[in-house]
């Protein structure tokens, strides 16, 4: 199978690299936690299929009383550090002392005030590493670890600056427990990913002895990463192609598509276009074709049964802005 890409991702170091190509092909390498469709969201490598909730009791929100050097997020959802009756964020700037309670209520942060607090405990299905080497406790730590560091080169510090602790409790699950105050409404979702400790480098290192600066430089991480999902990387051109082959190791079991490639059109869409019509690409996505000329083509074609077009939601979106703060 052979799959357009509009361009190149620069890396699969997906702390740092964030475009719509990179998650793409990562999800083919990594495999995906959960899935979302529909505006909701599917488990997919969770226990039991199901996400941990305070029904199910695999999260807990139980109300603590605020006191010294305690975490705490506000009213605004700003967090800080609680100290001296001052709640002071990591540059040093006072936050309001403006709180929610348990029920959505108004409160003011004081020391003694109580605050919900959220615990949830992550469980997974047993899964192995695409060279057969079983997911373990300290790759889940090893991934913590990179996403916090914060010289890793991670884009965003959003969540690791709210968590009090995390903990691997063994080789398939990890527990998170939440600042005070803080209460996402999708605590359920898996907040931290893995790397293979184990993993050789080419200097004689594992990932694990490697500092987490050093990722976003590691051509094992960011052009040939060992994965969870269902193929591995077997050769990447430059500006022209990634090329894949079914993970035999993958814990749904070895993909019946055996090769896939990600052909990568920079010109724009109408070299993907082009392709499709011609038969030497298979699927051109919406995140590749957008909505100009080649959309049309794209279904007029699919009237004729040349090709076969799915519609979809698109990344593409149109809007209409007022300033009507601006006279």
């Amino acid at each position: 199978m052979i799959i357009a890409l509009g361009q190149e991702p620069q890396s699969l170091f997906l702390l740092q690299e964030s475009a719509a190509v990179a998650i793409i092909v990562g999800q083919a390498v990594f495999g995906t936690t959960y899935t979302q469709y529909s505006y909701g969201f599917q488990p997919v490598l969770l226990e039991g299929d199901q996400f941990p909730t305070i029904e199910n009791g695999g999260a807990q929100n139980v109300e603590v009383e605020v006191k010294d050097g305690d975490l705490v997020v506000n009213a605004d959802g700003d967090v800080g550090t609680f100290k001296d009756g001052k709640l002071v964020d990591r540059e040093g700037k006072e936050l309001s002392l403006k709180g929610k309670d348990i029920n959505g209520n108004e409160v003011d942060i004081k020391a003694g005030t109580k605050l919900p607090q959220l615990t949830v405990t992550y469980k997974f299905k047993p899964h192995k590493w695409s060279d057969g080497e079983p997911v373990k406790k300290a790759d889940w730590e090893l991934g913590y670890k990179v996403a916090c560091d914060r010289e890793s080169g991670n884009v965003s510090y959003f969540t690791c600056d709210r968590v009090v602790s995390f903990e691997a409790l063994d080789d398939n699950s990890y527990r998170v427990v939440y600042a005070k105050g803080y209460q996402p409404p999708t605590y359920y979702l898996p907040p931290f990913g893995y790397y293979p400790s184990h993993q050789k480098l080419a200097d004689g290192r594992t990932l694990a002895e490697v500092e987490p600066k050093e990722f976003k430089n590691l051509k094992e991480v960011t052009d040939t990463p060992l994965g969870t999902g269902p193929y591995v990387i077997k050769e990447w051109q430059r500006g022209q192609r990634i090329v894949m082959e079914a993970n035999p190791n993958f814990w749904k079991g070895e993909p019946k598509i055996k090769n896939v490639i990600f052909q990568v059109f920079e010109g724009g869409p109408a070299g993907a276009v082009a392709a499709l019509l011609q038969g030497t690409v298979d699927v051109v996505g919406k995140e590749v074709l957008g909505a100009g000329q080649e959309l049309q083509t794209v279904i007029e074609e699919s009237k004729k049964g040349t090709i076969v077009a799915v519609p979809m939601g698109s990344p593409t979106w149109e809007h209409v802005d007022f300033n009507l703060n601006v006279r």
